[in-house]
């Protein structure tokens, strides 16, 4: 058995899924090149049955047809292709060539036995059918067509306006043929009814011509006339789905006049009325979606507009196929995207700063235009039978970019089904990682004006990031017009870019568009933004660099503290580096803000010591904040004594041991180095102080024993004395001058003045 045949065999006992008609229609598509002509014709009507979005399918089987000469039947073929792919030059030459081939097989001869009901179709679907065209049909069919065809002939062409013929001349004879014929020519809209009716009950007309003619005939009543006509017909009638049809297409003719009479109200009671009756029709959405915005009716436009595209969505949904109506969601999201882009930029492809911000300023107009055309994006992507352009780029990245964007833009919507079809989304964006890639070439020229147009609008958002970098507060516009932006993967999409010359080479667009995001939060104070900068950009340190200053001018310290050491602990891309610094920064910050404010500054010992406890209490609450470290170090020697050399030593030592970055234990190493100097000089100064407080007391005891006993011997021991005080100031002298104490060595050269000047007294006395 052949192998396409036993796979054709085998899908068939498959459950149906959009996968297994995929699969069918192509094992179908391969067999038939492969067989003759009348059974290849077959194959390829099951596979367009199985699965109608494969152009090659009609494309090959139009050529077929060609071959045989059934060039109408071949242009129908033809044009489905072209519907498919618009682009194609091969398509459009093989319609060119059949209705070329077409005309001149009419010009030729006269229609076929088998073909003139096709071709007087043809002719009855143009707006101005050929009269001439029209009656040599009719007269192969009466030569050669059976009693049915040509009554069914007649039907139709009595039923187009454009072409008045009298049937009757056919000379034909048949009970369909003379019902309808007697329906037309009743004149009484009563008597169209109860005949109408009589000819159903013998089964002479089906309910379909009957409501044909009952639309045809009437269409010109009054909306009540014809409402109150309606309900003339019996129960089991009215029951039938061909009336409700036809109770429908009343009531929207009706209603389309009264839209033409500029009676918009009216028309919006009678396209109303007929929901009840189908509350799924989508052109009935349509009509009220306008109707709402010719009568700017600010209270039913937005809910007019969402029905319809609820309607959209509900009916792939219904059928479980995201390309049911694909075209028309595309075109809606496109036209409202459009319409509120028109509100503040007309006529302009650039609008200039001025229009931008008269659209930052209408927040409603600017959230429509991003969302609508996010979904029209989405759905636009949906709309490739490549897998490859269905994603952008066939990556991971890519189709988890897009499952997101559709649950984020539509998943939310309260809309019937609107679940269910996101689930066919996300399935048809996961499977084209997976699925075979035939329609590469035949899409590329779509797919590639999508990426321009998507390139385009993302400059367009950049611009506006950069207008808002004048407004006072510009994160919370910035934030939504980012969110919208970074949904689509520029990432994977860059290369595209590049090689389409939208970007120059080294360009990195996702660095580029946070940057400018990033730009307007530098700027901004509330937290609540400053959160939602976080949240989009989670890998990036400078949002969470501007939430922690701003815990910090709140004054909540311990907050922003434990949040900055959280941030210095992410693994940052090059570019944050800087940031780190500025963290850095911002804890010693922190840490001086936590002694009190009035103990800030000092300017005694007294104030001094103050100063330094309090500087102990916030390093114990903030460890990790340097500045505080090295200035409490600082505040030390300044007090010195040994402890406190010790303790500020220790403080520094610590503070290598805990360095965030290498710049702060550069810091913290310089210290212990000047504070191991400021020890050398703080036990100098101590011997110098201990020693010009022994010979001050020594000198002292000289003259004091001296004015007691006033004799000369008396004077020689003073002077000893004197004379070994000096002996101790010059040792303390040579102290400080080596230890560089420049305010000692200036008080110790005065004391030694004075005691040289009594020296010399003690001894001129003795």
């Amino acid at each position: 058995m052949n192998p396409l045949r036993a796979a054709i065999a085998e899908l068939g006992s498959r459950p149906d899924s959009p996968r297994v008609r995929a699969a069918l229609a192509e094992a179908r598509f391969r067999l038939a090149l492969e067989t003759e002509p009348a059974e290849a014709a077959e194959l390829l009507r099951a596979a367009a049955e199985a699965d109608p979005f494969q152009p090659k399918v009609f494309l090959h089987l139009g050529r077929l047809l060609h071959r045989e000469g059934k060039y109408f039947a071949a242009l129908r073929e033809y044009r489905r292709a072209a519907e498919l792919v618009p682009d194609s030059r091969r398509v459009h030459r093989l319609i060119a060539q059949a209705e070329q081939d077409l005309g001149q097989s009419r010009k030729r001869e006269k229609p076929a036995a088998d073909t003139w009901l096709l071709l007087l179709l043809d002719q009855l679907s143009k707006e101005h059918p050929t009269r001439a065209q029209v009656t040599a049909c009719l007269a192969v069919g009466a030569e050669h067509g059976s009693s049915a065809e040509l009554a069914v002939a007649a039907v139709l062409v009595q039923a187009h306006d454009q072409v008045p013929i009298d049937v009757r001349e056919l000379g034909t004879s048949h009970p369909l043929l003379d019902a309808v014929l007697d329906l037309v020519e009743t004149l009484e809209p009563e008597a169209f009814v109860s005949s109408a009716v009589a000819h159903l009950r013998a089964q002479r007309l089906p309910v379909e011509v009957v409501c044909w003619a009952h639309f045809t005939k009437w269409e010109k009543l009054s909306a009540l006339d014809a409402l109150q006509l309606l309900d003339r017909y019996p129960d089991d009638v009215r029951s039938l789905d061909c009336f409700r049809e036809l109770e429908i297409a009343v009531l929207d003719a009706c209603a389309r006049r009264a839209w033409t009479e500029d009676n918009p109200h009216e028309a919006k009671l009678l396209w109303r009325e007929t929901i009840p009756l189908d509350p799924h029709r989508v052109p009935v959405a349509v009509n009220l979606a306008l109707l709402a915005a010719r009568t700017r009716t600010a209270e039913e436009y937005a809910p007019a507009w969402a029905r319809l595209a609820e309607l959209l969505y509900l009916h792939a949904a219904a059928i479980g196929d995201v390309q049911v109506v694909l075209d028309d969601r595309v075109t809606l999201h496109r036209a409202i995207s459009q319409n509120s882009r028109q509100r503040h930029v007309l006529g302009r492809e650039r609008p200039d700063d001025e229009q931008l911000r008269a659209w930052l300023a209408d927040p409603e107009a600017l959230e429509v235009w991003l969302r609508e055309w996010d979904c029209y994006y989405l759905n636009a992507r949906l709309g490739f039978r490549s897998p490859t352009h269905r994603l952008g780029v066939r990556s991971p990245a890519a189709r988890d970019a897009l499952i997101r964007h559709v649950d984020t833009e539509l998943r939310t919507r309260n809309w019937s089904g609107i679940s269910v079809f996101c689930d066919l989304a996300r399935a048809a964006f996961a499977e084209a990682c997976e699925e075979p890639d035939e329609h590469l070439e035949l899409e590329q020229g779509r797919a590639n004006a999508l990426l321009d147009e998507a390139f385009r609008r993302a400059l367009l958002v950049r611009r506006m990031l950069h207008v808002l970098a004048d407004d006072p507060h510009p994160l919370r516009l910035g934030l939504l017009l980012a969110r919208h932006l970074f949904a689509l993967p520029w990432a994977v999409y860059q290369p595209l870019c590049v090689e389409r010359g939208l970007v120059e080479p080294g360009v990195d667009l996702v660095r580029l568009f946070e940057s400018d995001l990033i730009h307007l939060a530098a700027r901004e104070d509330r937290l609540e933004a400053l959160d939602e900068c976080v949240e989009l950009l989670p890998h990036r340190l400078a949002p969470r660099a501007f939430r922690c200053r701003a815990l910090q001018q709140a004054g909540r310290l311990d907050e922003a503290y434990e949040e900055t050491l959280t941030a210095l602990q992410l693994r940052v891309p090059e570019e944050d580096v800087p940031r780190r610094r500025s963290l850095v920064v911002l804890l010693g910050v922190i840490g001086r803000e936590a002694i009190p404010e009035s103990l800030r500054d000092f300017h005694d010992r007294t104030s001094l010591e103050a100063h330094v406890e309090a500087a102990r209490v916030a390093l114990l609450r903030f460890p990790q904040s340097g500045t505080l470290r090295l200035h409490l170090a600082k505040a030390l020697t300044l007090l010195g004594g040994a402890d406190r050399m010790a303790e500020a030593e220790r403080l520094l030592a610590e503070g290598v041991a805990t360095a965030l970055t290498d710049e702060q234990r550069e810091e913290f190493e310089q210290g212990l180095s000047w504070t191991g100097e400021a020890a050398e000089v703080d036990t100098a100064r101590r011997k110098v102080i201990d020693l010009l407080d022994a010979a001050l007391n020594r000198a002292q005891d000289a003259v004091d024993e001296y004015n007691e006993a006033r004799y000369a011997g008396m004077a020689y021991r003073s002077l000893d004395k004197v004379r070994q005080a000096l002996d101790e100031l010059s040792q303390a002298l040579t102290i400080a001058e080596e230890a560089g104490l420049e305010r000692e060595v200036t008080e110790l050269e005065k004391w030694l003045d004075r005691l040289g000047e009594l020296e010399g007294e003690l001894q001129h006395r003795g």
